[in-house]
């Protein structure tokens, strides 16, 4: 390759000086040859064998390399060299006598050797790959910079300092094509990673709740982490007899229609499923994703599912269904406190649940909602947290009971309805009730059992709350509990 030792006359070499450029007319200007300024000068200077001036006398050639070349722009002798582009191309004989410049001083350009170039290609991959992997594609983009300058430097200066030179093209590629290979493959393992995430939990929480999940960043933490969420569950009444009524055929288009609507609830409200077990929703509010107003979602769950529930029973009429099916009720228990939630069962097959003492203080509040008469039943935990994030829900005491399997009593309520959807007829009936409870735990029997006789007249189905403490009261009357009694009632059954 030719070392260029610059622009047509204008780089010096420090060995052989300037490569000059004598015209062609220079040299035939003798004593023998007058040319066109001879005559018009009327007396001859003679520019080649002049003892004064001429290049003989001068001795321009003498032990030189002489080059006879044309510089007229219509014989088209001009190429482009590292020196003149486009617009100023060099002339033939000056990349000749650049070539013989560069034999003459022995100053070759020597290639970088392939596998050298090779070698940083694959250490350049490597450290971009790793600070992608273990950082992330801002250090990695900041890294390719750097190397990609600091590569051009190194080569600008090993060319001009040394006359050795690297490649260019293969390393600077390598930096690209690993850099911009590691941000699309990041992104197709964030997307990847976003639709298992979505896929994994679209079946279990609301779209919303999946997309905050993935927006967020955030893992899940699946595994065992004690968490303070709401747990809920819910179960058809008498369902044994559906079985009996209906064929299997009948019976799963029932199930299945029920419980899609009502998981559609679940999910809009920001819940999550758990199973399904029958008839039977377990489900929870405020895990995998923390939702501040679990408790309060649960509630308004519970009240929509009934609404629901109602819509279904009619629509069910008209399909013509049997009886059975048309008076279909459901029973709900919601509680709140300490739980774990978390992936659990074997290695190879497992689900994301919960478990804990409050996840059975829930279904004990569902069981037991039959002994009241009442359809939705929380403890005093979830009334209490649900109340901090608004009252859309009218609640009213049930019972101090210690549910079977645990000894601490708890309070039981009541969710009576939405508060948007209650009439002054439900808060008359709530008064009076509330009033009973009052003269109730004060063992004032009579006046206890005169006032749920009011409010028993206005509540909404059989049996409920009012008759259940009438009949209390009745019984507490032919055998007081005594002094110390302090108005807890033990449930024997689930």
């Amino acid at each position: 390759m030719i070392n260029y030792y610059g622009p047509d006359g204008s780089q010096q070499s420090d060995s052989v000086g300037v490569f000059p450029t004598v015209s062609y007319e220079e040299v035939i200007d003798d004593s023998g040859y007058t040319t066109v300024f001879e005559k018009e000068l009327d007396f001859g200077v003679n520019t080649f064998d002049d003892p004064m001036i001429g290049h003989l006398s001068q001795g321009t050639f003498e032990d030189k390399i002489v080059i006879v070349g044309s510089s007229m722009p219509t014989l088209r002798d001009f190429y482009s060299t590292p020196f003149a582009g486009d617009e100023k191309l060099l002339p033939g004989y000056q990349i000749h006598a650049n070539a013989i410049q560069t034999i003459l001083d022995s100053n070759y350009i020597e290639r970088f050797r392939g596998w050298y170039s090779l070698l940083i290609m694959l250490v350049f991959c490597f450290l971009i790959t790793l600070t992608n992997r273990f950082a992330n594609a801002t250090y990695g983009w900041v890294l390719a910079l750097f190397l990609g300058g600091g590569y051009m430097f190194l080569t600008y200066w090993v060319f001009v300092n040394l006359n050795i030179m690297m490649f260019l093209t293969g390393p600077m590629l390598a930096v690209f094509v690993t850099q911009v290979g590691m941000v699309s493959y990041e992104y197709y393992v964030e997307q990847k990673e976003k639709r298992r995430i979505r896929g994994m939990f679209s079946s279990y929480v609301s779209p919303e709740l999946v997309n905050q999940m993935i927006e967020s960043g955030e893992e899940p933490q699946l595994g065992g982490e004690e968490k303070y969420i709401t747990a809920f569950f819910s179960d058809i009444v008498s369902f044994s007899t559906f079985s009996e009524k209906l064929e299997a055929k009948e019976l799963v288009q029932l199930i299945n229609e029920y419980l899609s609507a009502m998981t559609e609830i679940l999910n809009t409200r920001e819940g999550t499923l758990d199973k399904y077990i029958g008839d039977a929703i377990v489900s929870f509010f405020g895990a995998p994703v923390f939702v501040k107003d679990h408790a309060l979602q649960a509630c308004i769950s519970s009240q929509l599912m009934h609404k629901k529930l109602a819509e279904l029973r009619t629509k069910w009429e008209e399909d013509g269904w049997p009886e059975i099916v048309v008076n279909m009720q459901h029973r709900i228990g919601i509680n709140t406190g300490e739980m774990v939630t978390g992936n659990m069962g074997s290695s190879r097959r497992f689900n994301y649940t919960m478990m804990g003492d409050n996840v059975n203080l829930a279904a004990r509040c569902e069981s037991g909602a039959k002994q009241y008469g009442v359809f939705t039943m929380v403890t005093e935990a979830t009334k209490q947290e649900a109340e901090k994030f608004g009252n859309d829900c009218v609640f009213r005491l049930l019972d101090n009971i210690v549910v079977k399997g645990r000894t601490q009593p708890v309070k039981v309520y009541e969710i009576a309805d939405l508060r948007e959807d209650a009439d002054d007829k439900l808060f008359e009936c709530i008064n009076f009730y509330e009033e009973g409870m009052e003269l109730y735990f004060n063992q004032e029997w009579d006046e206890a059992i005169s006032k749920f006789k009011k409010s028993a007249e206005l509540e909404r189905h059989e049996p409920n709350p009012s008759n259940i403490f009438i009949e209390r009261c009745e019984m507490m009357k032919e055998d007081p509990p005594g002094d110390d009694w302090n108005g807890v009632f033990i449930m024997k059954s689930k």
